[in-house]
């Protein structure tokens, strides 16, 4: 099995620490669906996972990132304040019915 093309790709983003909204340029037809969320650090850089969810160093900085609140229009992608996600690139699969 292949995943084929996305039904939704956001291409690559600047994001800053906090909270970002990413609008699809089109609509889901469900929120049934795999997403993948790559960062890098420069555009010029090669991607990465690195601290993806989040991570806490010992003097208590926030690293990484995270996607949540998915909707059929838009999802949301949060950056933590330290780190190297300066660029997230999201993509979206409608996984169908078994």
């Amino acid at each position: 099995m292949t995943l084929g093309k996305p039904y939704f790709d956001s291409g690559w983003r600047s994001i800053s620490p906090g909270e970002n909204t990413i609008m699809f340029d089109k609509q889901l037809k469900t929120t049934d669906v795999f997403v993948y969320m790559m960062g890098k650090t420069r555009m010029d850089g090669s991607p990465h996972q690195t601290d993806y969810g989040g991570y806490k160093d010992i003097l208590g900085k926030y690293y990484g990132a995270y996607w949540h609140e998915l909707t059929l229009k838009s999802i949301k992608v949060h950056r933590h304040g330290w780190g190297n996600w300066n660029y997230v690139r999201v993509m979206i699969w409608e996984v169908p019915e078994p």
